[in-house]
């Protein structure tokens, strides 16, 4: 070997070192698996402008983990949280929670499905149908119980138009 190809050689060895030490710093890495872990309360994924699309946090003040996803507008579409109840929120474009997925206090599974909110007479979304246990409370004050297993269908003024079981 030549003088000028040692020394080339010998660059290069210098600088792949350099280069895995700070790969190894940059990503926080020595060596053991334990050390690829990343922690933090919140982590927060933005898009081109900066903007918040999706976090992925724990509450500070409930303790609830959540993932939530929010739309070009900054409104959140999406809410997945972890607690004592778990629950899937899925929001319309005009920010109304159309949809919920979860269990009840009691472990039993509930599919909640509501109409848009009517702007014009203040009326808040609808339930139009839910799956699996629930509740509802009647003009009367008394509170409905439905069991795991029951099927209710809504009118558009939330009156029931239909029962299983």
């Amino acid at each position: 070997m030549t003088a000028g190809t040692l020394r080339h050689f010998g660059a290069l060895l210098l600088a792949s070192l350099l280069g895995g030490a700070a790969a190894t710093v940059v990503a926080g890495q020595t060596g053991s698996p334990a050390s690829q872990v990343l922690r933090a309360r919140r982590i927060e994924i933005v898009d081109g402008n900066g903007a918040v699309r999706a976090h992925l946090e724990t509450d500070p003040t409930t303790g609830i983990v959540n993932l939530s996803l929010f739309d070009a507008n900054r409104r959140p579409r999406v809410w997945l949280g972890a607690s004592d109840i778990p629950a899937l929120i899925l929001w319309d474009a005009a920010g109304t929670p159309r949809t919920t997925l979860g269990l009840n206090r009691d472990g039993a599974a509930v599919l909640e499905m509501r109409d848009a909110s009517n702007l014009e007479s203040q009326r808040p979304a609808a339930r139009r149908v839910v799956i699996g246990s629930g509740q509802r409370s009647l003009p009367n004050g008394v509170v409905e119980t439905f069991q795991p297993s029951s099927l209710l269908l809504f009118d558009r003024d939330e009156k029931l138009v239909f029962k299983a079981p």
